[in-house]
């Protein structure tokens, strides 16, 4: 009796306290081809998956930004926005905060009644928070496969990580990528299409750039807590059992 309570007790411990430190989940769908005024089915259903994962969430839109090419600038209260040293101006519709389109093979808007999206061909932008974050997603558009080899997102949680954003192929269209990466501290993040020429100038853009904390600090017990109740848990067994054996010694 007193093995066998400990033991399930000790299961329960381990399982419950495992949640705690949930592994990363990826988040990701295209509408390839998709026109630049939507709708996007498969990654407006991914974001949603993500954001119902969430417990804080900021969302970044550069509809308060003034369009133009900047290296530097707030896009959110104690986020910063550094685009690369490498990051060549080309104008409105492909460099900087840009409010106005070619089409689907161009960065375009994905906000709702917005304008304006952030573009970086041929470099990187580098998201820095001031507060620690452990989710992260965006809109990609505009990318295609003939231009584009790689786009990765890379960020430092105790180990440098990478991870590959969809590409869309030569119809271009909007995509969705985000992670959630619970318990972990992210103070930035870097979007790169790659060094100067890789991406053989494909003019792409993201938008309604999300952040925030995962929902599971309230829902799973620490570990402390949780040993606490097992203890308690086999108090109780051993009170009742010896409340038993008293009845029947009487």
């Amino acid at each position: 009796m007193k093995l066998n309570v400990l033991w399930i007790a000790g299961l329960m411990l381990a399982a419950t306290a495992g949640q705690t430190h949930a592994a990363m989940v990826l988040y990701s769908a295209s509408d390839v081809g998709a026109s630049a005024a939507g709708p996007w089915v498969n990654s407006a259903a991914a974001e949603a998956n993500f954001l119902g994962t969430l417990g804080v969430a900021n969302t970044i839109t550069f509809e308060d930004q003034v369009a133009g090419f900047y290296k530097t600038f707030a896009a959110a209260p104690g986020v910063t926005v550094n685009l690369a040293d490498t990051t060549r101006n080309f104008g409105n519709r492909a460099s900087g905060i840009s409010s106005d389109t070619y089409g689907n093979l161009w960065g375009f808007n994905v906000t709702s009644g917005g304008r304006k999206w952030l573009g970086f061909p041929e470099s990187s932008a580098t998201f820095t928070f001031d507060t620690a974050i452990d989710a992260f997603g965006f809109y990609l558009t505009g990318t295609q496969t003939i231009f584009s080899k790689n786009i990765t997102v890379s960020f430092n949680d105790g180990t440098f990580r990478t991870l590959n954003a969809p590409i869309n192929n030569a119809s271009g269209g909007a995509s969705y990528f985000g992670f959630t990466n619970a318990g972990k501290f992210i103070n930035a993040i870097t979007i790169d299409s790659g060094p100067r020429g890789d991406d053989g100038g494909d003019l792409w853009g993201i938008d309604n750039i999300t952040y925030g904390t995962v929902r599971t600090a309230s829902a799973v017990p620490e570990p402390a807590s949780l040993a606490m109740w097992g203890l308690g848990a086999i108090g109780l067994v051993f009170a009742r059992r010896k409340r038993q054996q008293m009845k029947l010694a009487a």
